[in-house]
């Protein structure tokens, strides 16, 4: 048994939707904000939000056991939680906390997206960025027609943004009507809504969809009646996840002015871990406009771009590349910003004295590519940084009189646009790849891992030998002593075992198969062992299960990749122990009968 004191801090992160763009975001930035002089582990178990009110859906048994992990996360020892209940209501929080509030009662918990009595929360100001928006629509473009997709009944934030959205128009002397409103499940299958709402406001010319997720049925919607957003009915969304800037055209989204939720979170829930009074928090936020709603943060101004001013050139880069501020930048990696400076002020300078060399000008395509080939438009979108680029260039072309002058410059951020091209064409294309080698990565695990000749004692060394068949470079298989049976009553506490076998283990793309006498671990433990490894920022923990059988837990490095297939590669995993084991059975029985 390790001594607390002697092990590495641990940050648990309960969400209840790893599919949706918001968890993936919140644990995204959660793992960001863990500062560099800090040693800390983020392990995350993904359950999913089922209410505790008679089973009304289909996959309520599913989801039940699913939410098993849960109990996992009740085991383990952590230090310190981050909680994101995304769309489940006040009501149903507080049920689930209240559920977990024995085991959880003296560990720090920070609570993201709810408000809640009694709990320290971290939610976005939903009034800023939505009146932003709207105020935009009105005075700018002299829109008075909105309508809004909204959310549920009993969702917190879809009542906040329904009643922010009926305000702000009743104040610019626009008559609210439930006409141009229409409730929706708050995720991506919205397309029936959309198109109610649609038909029902033909002279509609904005939509506010209280998420991204949202826009995604609506843009669907639009497309049957032939109408582009941005062009014929301007559309805005909240959350500002990277769905927004991956729709096309890409969607116009309130999001945080600053801190995000995840990174704000980990520093209040540090802070309570150093002993710091602390207090809940709420997050400013702000409309970043793309080409479904127009609309500019910042002027770039012809007197800073005359002057080179350093804070104009550093604003520049923070309104092309938004995301970067948030993420966690190592000290191995190149410093963008820095590097954006460095060809932004030099292009300015030549601009400035209507002359650049020949070299100057290979010297900053060099660094142009430097800046490219070290994933800058990872903080981006692609039409959002080329009407950047556009706006800059045009400015600088109007102050140089004479074109000629100003020849360099514009082959530069020619190609740049080029570049920004280039990587969303490469990325379209290596998405599709990834898509098949996951694919076929899976069939070879099935067929490499399922023999129904049922030969062996045992067939789990069989399948072992095959788990680096399954498509990713860190995570380990613990399994149960004795697989878990979960009865209607659900999951108990003596169901459980307090020690856990670490079975195999992928470390940096190699495959380990752990020998009896190293199995065994409590599962406090089952994240600081050396098979695991040290490397990774943060894991995700995905039951193991088949039917109402939970053989294990899946334990997988933390990466977009592994948010949407992990649930898919355990499952896969369940069902190859299931068939093994259930085919071991049938040809004993054969056996015994002839």
């Amino acid at each position: 048994m390790i001594d607390k004191r002697e092990r590495k801090t641990t940050i648990g992160v309960l969400v209840d939707d790893i599919f949706s763009d918001f968890a993936k975001e919140v644990i995204h930035s959660t793992i960001n904000g863990i500062p560099d002089n800090r040693d800390i582990d983020i392990v995350v178990f993904a359950g999913k939000y089922v209410s505790e009110k008679p089973p009304l859906v289909f996959d309520y048994a599913y989801k039940k056991l699913y939410n098993t992990i849960y109990k996992l996360a009740e085991i383990c020892e952590v230090d310190g939680l981050i909680i994101s209940l995304g769309s489940i209501d006040p009501h149903e929080a507080n049920l689930f906390l209240n559920k977990y509030n024995t085991t959880f009662e003296n560990i720090p918990k920070v609570i993201v997206a709810a408000e809640l009595d009694n709990y320290i929360t971290v939610n976005y100001d939903n009034e800023m960025g939505i009146r932003e928006a709207i105020d935009c629509l009105i005075n700018v473009h002299g829109i008075t027609e909105i309508c809004m997709l909204g959310g549920r009944h009993d969702n917190g934030d879809a009542l906040k943004r329904k009643d922010i959205y009926r305000r702000c128009l009743e104040e610019h002397g626009i008559a609210y009507s439930e006409d141009r409103f229409i409730e929706t499940d708050m995720s991506v299958n919205t397309h029936a809504q959309a198109s109610v709402l649609l038909d029902r406001n033909p002279d509609c010319q904005a939509v506010f969809c209280v998420n991204d997720a949202v826009a995604r049925g609506l843009y669907e919607a639009m497309a049957e009646r032939d109408l582009i957003p941005g062009k014929d009915v301007m559309v805005f969304g909240f959350d500002n996840t990277l769905m927004a800037g991956e729709l096309m055209p890409s969607l116009s989204s309130v999001g945080a002015a600053g801190d995000i939720l995840g990174q704000k979170a980990v520093d209040i829930l540090l802070d309570m871990l150093d002993g710091k009074e602390v207090k809940s928090v709420l997050l400013p936020t702000c409309l970043f406009g793309r080409e479904s709603f127009g609309y500019e943060m910042y002027e770039y101004s012809s007197l800073e771009m005359s002057n080179v001013d350093s804070s104009f050139i550093y604003r520049m880069f923070d309104d092309c590349f938004y995301r970067y501020k948030n993420e966690k930048i190592k000290k191995k990696d190149i410093n963008l910003k820095r590097l954006f400076f460095e060809i932004a002020s030099k292009m300015l300078v030549a601009m400035k004295r209507r002359y650049m060399s020949l070299e100057e000008f290979n010297d900053l395509k060099r660094l142009i590519d430097i800046f490219f080939e070290n994933g800058i438009m990872e903080y981006t979108d692609t039409a959002k940084l080329i009407k950047s680029i556009d706006r800059l260039q045009a400015g600088m072309n109007v102050m140089v009189k004479s074109p000629s002058a100003n020849v360099m410059n514009n082959r530069l951020f020619s190609y740049m646009k080029d570049l920004a091209l280039r990587y969303l064409s490469q990325k379209l294309h290596n998405e599709q790849a990834h898509y098949n080698s996951s694919r076929d990565a899976i069939v070879q695990f099935l067929v490499s891992s399922i023999d129904f000749t049922g030969s062996e004692d045992d067939p789990m060394p069989r399948i072992l030998q095959s788990f680096n068949k399954l498509g990713f470079q860190n995570g380990a298989f613990y399994m149960y002593k004795r697989p878990v049976h979960i009865t209607s009553e659900g999951p108990k506490e003596e169901d459980f075992d307090t020690t856990i076998d670490l079975r195999c283990a992928m470390k940096n793309g190699e495959l380990y198969v752990l020998p009896p006498e190293r199995r065994s671990t409590p599962v406090s433990e089952m994240f600081i062992r050396d098979e695991i490894s040290s490397e990774c920022d943060g894991f995700i923990v995905f039951p193991v299960f088949h039917g109402p059988v939970i053989y294990g837990a899946l334990v997988c490095e933390a990466t977009y990749d592994i948010y949407d297939r992990g649930e898919y590669i355990a499952g896969q995993l369940g069902t190859a122990i299931y068939s093994s084991y259930l085919q071991q059975e049938i040809n004993k029985e054969h056996a015994g009968n002839s």
